[in-house]
């Protein structure tokens, strides 16, 4: 396992930072949604002894999106700090150090981790993070994993290798960047695998590139292309569906990009994605768990609102949330940060239920995708094939989630 830093040449200071954190373009009924979203997550941190779950297993990765939306919100941060300790002391299982490998995208994400949570990235965990991903940089630009099971790197983990590193020094590598641009496909999206032929543009994968581009490559022809396409993307209804276009529209997805678009300045549309967010938002009608939770899509939500007093959490609503999060508060990655000043979250307001009603969904019910967006949760018999992978992943040390955007996402 390699662990000397990469190509030092090819480096170059930010020449743009981000724009402010677009809270005047934040509608208060979503920083207020964001808040009780908080709440949920926290409440599922504290159930699960801050480390949250996928299919009954340990997910680190889906903990950091949990700490990192804590922190986007500003609210929270007892239950983020003590996340972050268990984050940490299960490090190198996360990364792969613990197996003598080193995963390049999990390796980005607890980079950007530490330095959101105000942690000493050159120790985190006993690792020097700045160093171990530098060192997966190779010639051509690309963020590789190293390990026996192959390599997984994907352009989610390229796009969170270039902020977490920007971030951390203040410069980055072009060599890297240009790597990214170089998967950009013709209708100004992005695909998820590099080199993928034919190029077929992912919704996520084009969110967390266009935050890139944003804060290293703002400006240029290529940004504006890649949130032409974002901004495309955004029905009728606000949603923004994921994986192929016949996908239904669902949080995550919607999250990502609403979170771009108001970083971007395409206000109009990031505004209709977060009343998109906001109908699958639960309410006061449901269970104390679920309250300020938001569901993957339609489907799932008219299926927690017919439960009633009998619906319960699951790890679709926990992914779902993660994600939705970063749209309603539209803090950047870049950008987000531990709120040293607030510790704790305030519940969602239900002493009159009737006076906050569970939202009706703005989208019609639809089936949930057997592939899709992130935290799609697979149909029945795709499901018992993730869980008897996931043993299996399990057994060889390889920590890849589940499901197959929580793959994708590290």
């Amino acid at each position: 396992m390699s662990s000397t830093p990469g190509p030092s040449k090819g480096t170059t200071a930010l020449r743009q930072a981000p724009n402010a954190l677009v809270a005047a373009a934040t509608s208060p009924e979503a920083v207020q949604a964001a808040s009780d979203a908080a709440a949920y997550l926290v409440r599922q941190l504290e159930a699960s002894g801050y480390v949250l779950q996928s299919f009954g297993f340990p997910d680190y990765g889906l903990t950091i999106d949990a700490i990192l939306g804590l922190d986007s919100a500003d609210v929270g941060q007892d239950a983020a700090a003590k996340a972050t300790d268990q984050v940490e002391a299960n490090l190198g299982s996360y990364v792969g150090t613990a197996f003598g490998e080193l995963y390049a995208g999990a390796v980005a994400k607890s980079l950007l981790l530490a330095l959101a949570q105000g942690q000493d990235p050159t120790s985190f965990g006993g690792l020097d993070l700045i160093t171990l991903l530098k060192g997966r940089e190779q010639a051509d630009g690309r963020y590789t994993d190293d390990s026996q099971w192959g390599d997984f790197s994907n352009v989610l983990g390229q796009s969170i290798a270039l902020i977490a590193l920007s971030r951390a020094e203040g410069t980055y590598s072009t060599t890297a960047l240009d790597f990214l641009l170089a998967q950009q496909c013709a209708d100004g999206g992005f695909r998820l695998n590099h080199g993928a032929d034919p190029c077929v543009s992912d919704p996520d994968a084009t969110a967390f590139a266009t935050q890139a581009l944003l804060l290293l490559h703002r400006g240029t022809p290529e940004t504006t292309k890649a949130l032409d396409y974002l901004e495309a993307l955004v029905g009728a209804d606000g949603g923004v569906g994921g994986g192929t276009s016949t996908t239904a529209p669902n949080a995550n997805s919607t999250g990502l990009v609403a979170q771009v678009l108001l970083e971007g300045g395409r206000t109009s549309a990031a505004a209709r994605a977060q009343a998109f967010l906001l109908s699958l938002q639960y309410g006061c009608t449901l269970p104390e768990a679920l309250r300020g939770g938001i569901a993957y899509d339609a489907t799932q939500f008219a299926t927690q609102t017919k439960a009633g007093s009998g619906a319960t959490v699951s790890d679709t609503d926990r992914r779902s949330t993660t994600q939705a999060i970063y749209g309603l508060s539209g803090v950047f990655l870049n950008s987000v940060t531990a709120a040293e000043d607030a510790p704790g979250v305030t519940p969602m307001d239900c002493d009159d239920p009737t006076s906050t009603p569970t939202p009706t969904p703005t989208s019609s019910a639809r089936e949930l995708p057997a592939t899709g967006a992130s935290g799609a949760l697979e149909t029945a018999a795709l499901g018992l094939v993730s869980v008897f992978a996931g043993l299996l992943l399990l057994a060889v040390g390889r920590p890849r989630y589940l499901h197959r955007h929580a793959a994708r996402r590290h």
